[in-house]
């Protein structure tokens, strides 16, 4: 557990967390009455949606919002819809949720009448435990021809895929074997922590050993360092054709297609306000607040609950947050504890700019953020070779939330954009509409 504030005068070495020797089977959560879900597509004002208040929901059926929606959830209990609402992520996307009340007597594994086919993946499998993106494969712009299964946790104080890796690697095994029929990808690299790559045992498949020095484990780094691949500013490793998937995806993926039927709990790590730990197995769509109950965690007003890791986790403003098919990790804050974010002037100490791994010149970047100017921010700052790791954050002695102003920019970037894609297609459209008016 870090107990200092995230802010430090000079260049850090911080480390991933090892796992314990000693594994200890995670504490089960009891489900609750409700459980909620949430999906990529925004409610539309005016447009009637498939599930309605009251309306019932058999086990195995897909939830999605309208026909022509690509996100979708499979039900995990015979239940009737109780809410289907907007609601706005930490990044100010928009989607929506769905509330379900069920019975909490029959929570066992959903049957699926399964189908080793890409098409069925995509519809029925890309939420189970640990998640694994199906949708992009199958894209003609850039099709994926490198799997990366990334046992090590891209975040401090997560253990979570490498307790997977340790506890399952034989369904991990399985679940590539399935992965490599459904997509026909067949290069497969198998990335582990350093201080597990030499017990563990993945058969044919070439290991990549992940430093325990932070930030080797985010994607961009491994691609870097392992496979000799720089990703361009503004794209990602699937833009290059690699796709990094979860262990934890596999061991799910093996069990839907051994036993036709999925288990929807998921293992997640909590992480208390002392540094205390607890690894539990929970229902997706399980408020958090129930695992803080089960675990007897007091959470106060003022206290910090963040989803995921303390360098690129973000925090939630409700302990009624459900748990998702890629959530790993989840810590508090005290308040006493929580370090304190200005929005100050830079005063150009140089150590955001020492330790970052992309080389970003932050110390400018910053400036064009809180002017707004986002474009020149991308043009001339690199903006979009951020990688998000929030060593920048860590360093900066005048306490500015860089991280934070750097996925908001990138947010305002992407709507700017999508803006002058929109007015260029309407003057285009005008000037068609034109000529064919003279033409007439």
């Amino acid at each position: 557990m870090i107990r200092r504030s995230f802010w430090a005068p000079g260049t850090p070495r911080l480390f991933y967390d090892v796992l314990e020797s000693e594994l200890e089977n995670p504490k089960e959560i009891a489900t609750p009455a409700n459980l909620t879900f949430l999906l990529h597509d925004p409610v539309i004002n005016g447009k009637k949606t498939l599930v309605q208040p009251k309306s019932k929901v058999a086990r195995g059926e897909q939830i999605r919002l309208y026909e022509t929606s690509q996100d979708c959830v499979v039900c995990p209990v015979d239940a009737q819809v109780h809410v289907v609402d907007s609601y706005v992520d930490h990044q100010g996307r928009k989607g929506s949720i769905v509330t379900l009340s069920g019975s909490q007597e029959d929570m066992s594994p959903v049957s699926l009448a399964v189908e080793e086919t890409l098409e069925y993946a995509q519809n029925f499998l890309q939420k189970i435990p640990g998640g694994l993106p199906f949708d992009r494969f199958g894209r003609e712009d850039a099709p994926v021809h490198t799997i990366v299964v990334n046992c090590a946790d891209e975040d401090l104080l997560s253990t979570t895929n490498q307790f997977i890796a340790r506890a399952c690697t034989d369904e991990i095994i399985q679940g590539i074997g399935i992965m490599k029929k459904i997509t026909g990808v067949e290069n497969i690299y198998i990335a582990l922590p350093e201080s597990l790559a030499s017990s563990l045992d993945f058969g044919e498949f070439q290991v990549l050993k992940i430093s325990r020095r932070y930030p080797c484990a985010l994607p961009s780094m491994i691609m870097k360092d392992h496979l000799g691949q720089t990703v361009p500013a503004g794209m990602r490793p699937e833009d290059l054709g690699f796709c990094f998937i979860r262990p934890e995806g596999l061991v799910s993926l093996a069990k839907v297609y051994a036993r036709k039927e999925c288990d929807f709990t998921k293992i997640v790590k909590v992480v208390g306000k002392n540094g205390e730990s607890f690894r539990v197995r929970v229902q997706i769509g399980t408020p958090i607040a129930n695992i803080f109950n089960t675990l007897n965690i007091e959470i106060n007003e003022q206290d910090r609950v963040i989803i995921g890791g303390p360098m690129q986790g973000f925090a939630t403003y409700t302990i009624f947050h459900p748990v998702t098919c890629d959530m790993n990790t989840v810590m508090i804050q005290a308040q006493d504890q929580i370090p304190r974010m200005e929005d100050n002037t830079c005063f150009n100490c140089g150590n955001c700019i020492r330790v970052c791994p992309a080389k970003v010149p932050t110390n400018l970047l910053i400036r064009h953020l809180q002017a707004d100017l986002y474009e020149e921010a991308a043009e001339k700052f690199d903006l979009e070779s951020c990688l998000e790791c929030g060593l920048c954050t860590y360093v900066c002695p005048a306490r500015i939330p860089l991280l934070q102003f750097s996925r908001l920019g990138k947010m305002e970037l992407k709507r700017l954009r999508a803006l002058q894609a929109a007015e260029e297609e309407e003057t285009e459209n005008d000037q068609t509409q034109a000529q064919e008016e003279q033409v007439a």
